[in-house]
């Protein structure tokens, strides 16, 4: 069987890793995710409220009040970023990834390549 123009083989879809929210109290919506999770906070600001890691997190960022908490992205892991037919970019997690709209948020597609940036590194216990 042969494939047709853009049609793409199979980039070894790993699953879920992160979850975009936007949230008039990012505060409160990253205390319900921690709850349900137990995700601890990677890093805070006045704007966004991180947690987990590279490997599956959650981040909540400060919205209007009147849209409600609201679905950003969904960031999905592949073996391959070169089977989906996009090139990727190389981004602060460590990976190459592009990014489609699919209608009211934004799908993340990342292949892990390397370390993850400093930002998402957890700081070590002193011991």
């Amino acid at each position: 069987m042969t494939k047709k123009r853009g049609q793409s083989r199979d980039a070894g879809l790993l699953g879920v890793h992160g979850l975009v929210f936007s949230s008039p109290d990012p505060d409160a919506l990253a205390s319900r995710w921690k709850k349900l999770t137990g995700l601890a906070p990677l890093r805070r600001s006045r704007r966004e409220v991180v947690l987990g890691g590279p490997e599956l997190f959650v981040i909540v960022r400060r919205g209007a009040k009147a849209a409600g908490d609201a679905l950003e992205e969904v960031h999905v892991a592949v073996e391959e970023i070169g089977a989906t037919g996009k090139k990727g970019s190389e981004d602060a997690l460590g990976g190459d990834s592009w990014s489609r709209s699919a209608g009211s948020f934004d799908v993340v597609v990342r292949q892990f390549r390397r370390p993850p940036g400093r930002a998402w590194r957890r700081r070590r216990a002193a011991v």
